[in-house]
């Protein structure tokens, strides 16, 4: 049998000695959580949050706006956090369990983030804490956790469980460097992941001024050289609207040659433009035209022919229960019009009809109201949030190809 190399494949070069096995019960200690009483948790802001597992990333790393806003003092002290206290999760809902036992910090944020049951606070270690929280980012930790959960549509984990891991742990040293190597991989994450926060806020609040408030005529915030009162019409004044060709879900697949769209496609994969589509082998759907604006007739998204809608960049063809909107007197950018129905969604909320599947139609889509300014003030505003959405895709980028080194890394510099 040949014997384990208990080496990592990619190392710093001043280290040679062989990692140790240990149970990670022989390392750390696992506190469980309290049981927070639901009823006090409430929708007003505070700065008591009890934890949740969705406070914690798929691969390891806080996430804030999980937890619940907690009403009540009584609750034991010692189950506040500490910031930089690490803690994983012991349930998932998820199938695949994508979370479970996954790690996350405690950021200094000035909140009391309260230890949650079903979450484990790790306690007395004396490993590096940055080596430490990546060694529970690795795929061969978290397979173990996997492996060994109990449930089905809920996975659950225990202390006791994640206890009896089997890891392997170089010298002090070695920890030390490795775990200041992720720390700084996961800053430069961070900071691209805010880059992209950044401009995404700054992008919603110039949708709320770039164009007009009901009632009003102009906007709050405009180009310079523009003054005019923008034109208030119905959609059916500038547009016709019709369906598309209804296309078999199993036509589409990557090996086929004719570019279509299926409707389900606009609420799960574009935004505001089109520019990469699905491919069918079927070629009888309706052919678009570029300027046409989209929007899926049918949805299981709650409210969700309203949450999307894109326009048309090149000639494709267009499956069924795909509305398609059409500038019949080529006075419309229609990137502009994406935009605005996009900045103001919840004008679409009362046309939209069912619940567990919602529905929308032509008829209703020609009776909403939308503001026009001139086609030049159009094209300004559009090539404004154009540059907006290049940033955020250009980060976007970044972050992917960061994300992907450290899944990398994590692979080769852990045994």
């Amino acid at each position: 049998m040949q014997k384990e190399k208990l080496v990592p494949k990619r190392r710093f070069y001043d280290f040679i000695d062989k990692w140790k096995k240990y149970k990670l019960k022989e390392l750390v200690e696992l506190e469980n959580g309290y049981a927070f009483k639901s009823k006090y948790f409430q929708s007003n802001i505070t700065k008591e949050i009890v934890l949740t597992p969705g406070n914690i990333k798929v691969g390891g790393g806080f996430q804030k706006g999980k937890g619940h806003y907690y009403a009540n003092e009584e609750y034991p002290i010692k189950k506040i956090m500490n910031p930089g206290d690490i803690f994983v999760t012991m349930t998932d809902l998820t199938p695949t369990a994508q979370t479970l036992g996954f790690p996350a910090i405690i950021p200094d944020d000035g909140n009391n983030y309260l230890h949650n049951q079903r979450l484990g606070k790790l306690l007395n270690y004396n490993l590096d804490k940055n080596y430490l929280f990546n060694l529970l980012c690795t795929k061969n930790y978290h397979s173990q956790i996997v492996n060994n959960a109990s449930g089905t549509t809920v996975k659950h984990t225990s202390p006791d469980r994640i206890l009896n891991s089997t890891v392997s742990i170089p010298q002090i040293k070695e920890q030390q460097k490795i775990g200041q190597f992720f720390k700084n991989l996961d800053e430069m994450i961070a900071l691209e992941q805010r880059k992209i926060d950044k401009t995404k806020s700054l992008k919603s609040a110039y949708l709320a001024e770039m164009f007009p408030a009901e009632g009003e005529r102009v906007p709050k915030r405009r180009f310079e050289g523009f003054a005019d009162e923008w034109e208030k019409v119905k959609l059916g004044k500038k547009y016709e609207f019709f369906k598309g060709k209804g296309l078999p879900l199993n036509s589409f697949y990557e090996g086929s040659e004719n570019p279509s769209i299926a409707y389900g496609h606009l609420y799960t994969k574009y935004s505001e433009i089109i520019k990469n589509v699905h491919l069918s082998s079927e070629d009888e759907g309706v052919l678009s035209k570029r300027g046409d604006i989209l929007f899926p007739g049918s949805s299981t998204v709650p409210n969700g022919t309203a949450q999307s809608n894109a326009i048309m960049l090149d000639d494709i063809q267009l499956g069924g229960d795909i509305i398609i909107g059409r500038n019949y007197k080529n006075d419309v950018y229609t990137p502009f019009l994406s935009y605005q129905i996009n900045s103001k969604k919840e004008k679409m909320y009362p046309i939209i009809t069912g619940t567990t599947i919602t529905h929308m139609y032509s008829k209703d889509l020609e009776k909403l109201k939308y503001s026009f300014p001139s086609f030049d003030e159009q094209v300004k505003i559009s090539k404004f949030f154009e540059s907006l959405d290049h940033l955020v895709i250009f980060h976007q980028q970044k972050l992917d190809k960061l994300k992907a080194t450290k899944q990398a890394y994590l692979h080769e510099m852990f045994v």
